[in-house]
């Protein structure tokens, strides 16, 4: 079987190699190729086959508060309001909250620090790692 298969190979060489332009732009063409496909099907099995870290990613909700005018907070809501959901809301097991910080630096936002209320990550099931 192999030696019916080198004659088949040496043809298509020869031919590449009397034209090496050609060969560069194939052979970064099917190399761009075939990276952006392997960019494209990590990014969509990262986030929408592979199910979140959580348990029972199901049972979590994000709560956003809304001004009179339904325009959306720009920075969340106060802690007043929050302590408020955590006292009066009866149909969830819990309520956590979490906040970041940007800083501005040129064109791009830099996370500064992200803070969470204690029973955020417990409740979620994630494990807790440092970082």
């Amino acid at each position: 079987m192999m030696p019916s298969f080198l004659p088949d190979l040496r043809f298509p060489l020869r031919v590449l190699s009397k034209n090496p332009g050609f060969t560069v732009v194939a052979v970064l063409t099917l190399a761009l190729g075939i990276g952006a496909t392997a960019a494209v099907f990590n990014l969509i099995h990262g986030v929408l086959l592979t199910p979140p870290p959580y348990h029972k990613p199901e049972q979590l909700i994000l709560i956003s508060p809304v001004r009179i005018d339904r325009q959306p907070h720009a920075r969340g809501c106060a802690t007043g309001q929050w302590l408020e959901w955590q006292k009066e809301a009866k149909a969830f097991g819990a309520i956590a909250a979490y906040f970041w910080n940007f800083n501005l630096r040129s064109d791009i936002g830099v996370l500064d620090r992200m803070c969470q209320h204690c029973g955020l990550v417990a409740r979620a099931g994630a494990p807790p790692t440092a970082g």
